[in-house]
């Protein structure tokens, strides 16, 4: 009778890989779970978040705030230019 004995190296490379294989195998269960695009969950166009209390009464908390006026673009006021200088460092006299 002949036996076969795995080095230490062996066993890890099999740990691992069964250890992957299971990783795999619970991400699809997990991913399966998940709906198939964003078509089949519920479209909501609110612009604040509903909240549930512990007595299951729904509330909003909103609304989300709007852009400052002070970022948007004003028409008229330069934009400024962005110039790109290289330089070698035995160019250099400092």
């Amino acid at each position: 009778m002949q036996t076969h004995s795995l080095n230490q190296n062996e066993r890890t490379k099999r740990k691992r890989l069964g250890l992957s294989i299971e990783c795999m195998l619970v991400l699809s269960v997990l991913l399966a779970a998940l709906p198939a695009s964003a078509t089949d969950t519920p479209a909501t166009t609110t612009n604040a978040s509903p909240t549930r209390t512990k007595d299951n009464v729904e509330f909003i908390i909103g609304p989300v705030d709007a852009n400052a006026p002070e970022l948007k673009v004003k028409e008229g006021v330069p934009r400024g230019m962005l110039h790109e200088f290289t330089m070698n460092s035995e160019d250099s006299k400092i």
